[in-house]
């Protein structure tokens, strides 16, 4: 009994371990639909559809996060909703020319909707994606964590929109190995 004991505790400090070393992430993503589940969106004619941009917080929370957004020239962007827990912009960000900075009341610890952009196809049949980069004016896509003294962080780009296209979601490049290694003996 001793031993299995023993075994657990070993087992639970290496797990531990392995866990801890795993870096800690922002995530962003573009999605179709608002429980973020869809990354793709088939247009068949020239109806607006909505743009969800979502974050996925580290375990230091978001704050606020820095970035824009960049479409293919014929979509057209109709408006913009933001989460009803943001601050209201002292400025009107162009979210796909500039791009802006968009804060939250309180720190959010889970999946938190951004914002919602309604767009138009001003041609149909078309392919491509809807991006996410840096903000042009600053260079920077990253967020505002909630530890003390509010440390940056970058934000990963977890998937685009794609229009007409199959989803791409980005992965980490981990080998299967590596994942079989945190649990072997």
């Amino acid at each position: 009994m001793l031993r299995g004991c023993f075994i657990t505790i070993l087992m639970a400090v290496a797990f531990a371990t392995s866990v801890s070393a795993c870096p800690d992430k922002v995530y962003i993503g573009l999605y179709a639909d608002d429980s973020h589940s869809d990354c793709s969106r088939y247009l068949n004619d020239y109806a607006p559809f909505d743009v969800w941009v979502w974050v996925m917080p580290s375990t230091s929370g978001v704050e606020c996060l820095e970035y824009r957004l960049e479409a293919p020239p014929w979509l057209q962007l109709l408006s913009t909703e933001q989460h009803y827990l943001t601050y209201d912009p002292t400025e009107n960000y162009d979210w796909f020319g500039d791009g802006g900075i968009v804060c939250y009341e309180y720190c959010r610890f889970q999946w938190t909707w951004v914002c919602k952009h309604t767009m138009v196809p001003l041609q149909t049949g078309l392919q491509g994606y809807i991006t996410v980069k840096e903000r042009l004016s600053t260079g920077k896509l990253e967020a505002i964590t909630c530890k003390e003294n509010r440390p940056v962080q970058p934000v990963e780009i977890l998937n685009y929109l794609a229009i007409n296209l199959p989803c791409i979601v980005g992965t980490e490049t981990t080998s299967w190995g590596a994942i079989k290694g945190l649990f072997s003996e």
